[in-house]
């Protein structure tokens, strides 16, 4: 996706993303990115990332939970350091990224229309890694969302590259067998366990 670090300080005036004495606007997102690791836990920073709406909020939870997640299986921990983000990303794997005008700056050699087909694709396939992350280690480990292991490298073969309404078409076909290795009850039962060993741990 293209940056808001190609744009000169002037260019980034003019969008609105800084003051006309060069100072930055406030930005929730960055915020949240800059705070991650200084609150209570580190999930607190991503589940407030995951309220925050937008395409860039959405990369900064996928692009610090992938790092979370891949921290936590490095130090012996389970697939379940990441049932939450996974959780999240499931629920709106179909869904188009709200994608706003200023989330595309810089050099665009193609059309904003085409630009921005290109990011919808992006954002949809690194819902899938993350995805990917999870269902390998949880593969490993013998649980049945390991069935979501193929799921990327499926969408790489038989979806059209850069065509966001051809991945989501074919991920909607495979609405029901996704759940079906992560349902809904299943989260909420997994939470509650969470939950408990936290409170178990604190006490």
């Amino acid at each position: 996706m293209v940056s808001v670090l190609a744009k000169s300080s002037r260019d980034a005036a003019e969008d609105g993303l800084v003051e006309s004495n060069g100072v930055a606007l406030p930005d929730a997102v960055v915020e949240e990115v800059m705070d991650y690791g200084l609150l209570d836990s580190k999930i607190a920073t991503m589940a407030a990332l995951h309220r925050i709406p937008g395409a860039r909020a959405e990369i900064a939870l996928i692009s610090i939970g992938r790092g979370y997640f891949q921290n936590c299986i490095a130090h012996r921990g389970k697939w379940t350091s990441g049932v939450h983000i996974l959780q999240w990303t499931l629920n709106r794997l179909t869904d188009a990224p709200a994608i706003a005008a200023n989330d595309l700056l810089g050099p665009v050699t193609l059309t904003l229309e085409r630009t921005h087909e290109l990011a919808i694709w992006d954002i949809l396939f690194f819902r899938l890694i993350f995805v990917a992350d999870v269902a390998q280690q949880a593969k490993e480990e013998g649980d049945p969302l390991g069935d979501l292991v193929d799921l990327l490298d499926a969408a790489v073969v038989q979806t059209q590259p850069g065509s966001p309404e051809s991945l989501t078409k074919w991920l909607r076909k495979r609405a029901e067998k996704i759940r079906g290795a992560f349902p809904p009850a299943r989260y909420d039962e997994l939470r509650r366990e969470l939950r408990r060993a936290d409170d178990d741990e604190a006490a």
